[in-house]
């Protein structure tokens, strides 16, 4: 390994996938973060679930590179669709 590299997460991660240039993390809140698989910087963060009272976390990350679409569930059954080729923004 040429390079190692750790970070701090606020909760445990439970999925992952490497989406286009990044590597996309699930955590325990229905959170998504990504992270630079070059350089290791930040991407985004964005919560899946509005008001994170129920907990559910994300179970899978499946990256759809034809149609720049990444599937996310969650462990209450949720399913999302989102773009991999914009960041998300929380509203």
């Amino acid at each position: 390994w040429h390079q190692y590299v750790t970070t701090e997460l606020p909760d445990p991660p439970t999925a992952m996938c490497v989406v286009n240039t990044s590597v996309w993390l699930g955590d325990t809140r229905s959170h998504l973060h990504a992270y630079s698989a070059t350089d290791y910087h930040h991407v985004f963060s964005y919560s899946l679930l509005e008001d994170n009272t129920e907990e559910s976390p994300v179970i899978a990350i499946l990256f759809l590179p034809e149609q720049h679409r990444v599937v996310i569930g969650l462990s209450n059954g949720r399913i999302f669709l989102v773009r991999s080729d914009v960041p998300p923004t929380t509203p």
